[in-house]
């Protein structure tokens, strides 16, 4: 009961922000930083897994966007290398919480195998992966931190918010690995973003 009640109130505030938010896509970040490789809009192809990366509540946050956006998904939190079968695009949630963790009984290093693992399955699959920060996340902390390589370093894309990655973690992982970035400033953007990927 106190889980619906949680996503219910994930769901009120996500409402209550894309009513009063409201922006263009970018590809530049607040200082001007440039993604090597930007992008001005996602294409990808159904059917779509969910999954996270680190059992943070972002992932209950995408999962919502995608119901409001009328985009049909399969999510699971722990998914493995069995449950890309007949999968046309991967999306990971980033974002760590150890209490996630802990109520999903793993650890961080045995999370971070999983998504190794899942996304090198993915990509010999000729699966589309694509890695979302949305808003709320936090670059900072050992935690956190231990996330971000595995999460963006050989993925296809990465969307992140344009207020999560004020120490450029990100970016520059993208940069580096040459990864396609593309910000989104608030909710209602990621959800447009999100939506119009599969249009």
């Amino acid at each position: 009961m106190k889980n619906h009640k949680h996503i219910f109130m994930l769901f009120l505030l996500i409402s209550a922000i894309i009513l009063i938010s409201g922006c263009q896509s970018k590809e530049t970040d607040k200082s001007g930083d440039v993604a090597s490789a930007p992008i001005s809009r996602l294409s990808a192809e159904l059917p779509l897994l969910l999954t996270s990366c680190g059992q943070g509540a972002e992932y209950q946050i995408i999962h919502l966007l995608l119901e409001n956006g009328k985009i049909e998904h399969t999510a699971i939190p722990l998914a493995n290398i069995d449950d890309l079968s007949g999968v046309k695009t991967l999306f990971i949630s980033v974002g760590a919480s150890s209490k996630g963790l802990a109520a999903e009984n793993i650890t961080a290093d045995e999370e971070i195998e999983r998504i190794e693992s899942l996304i090198e399955h993915a990509k010999q699959n000729n699966i589309l992966v694509v890695s979302i920060y949305p808003r709320g996340s936090s670059t900072k902390g050992k935690l956190a931190e231990q996330f971000l390589s595995p999460a963006f370093s050989s993925v296809d894309y990465a969307i992140i918010d344009q207020g999560s990655d004020d120490e450029k973690k990100i970016l520059n992982i993208c940069n580096e690995s040459k990864v396609p970035l593309m910000y989104a400033d608030g909710f209602e953007e990621l959800g447009n973003i999100l939506s119009n990927a599969f249009k």
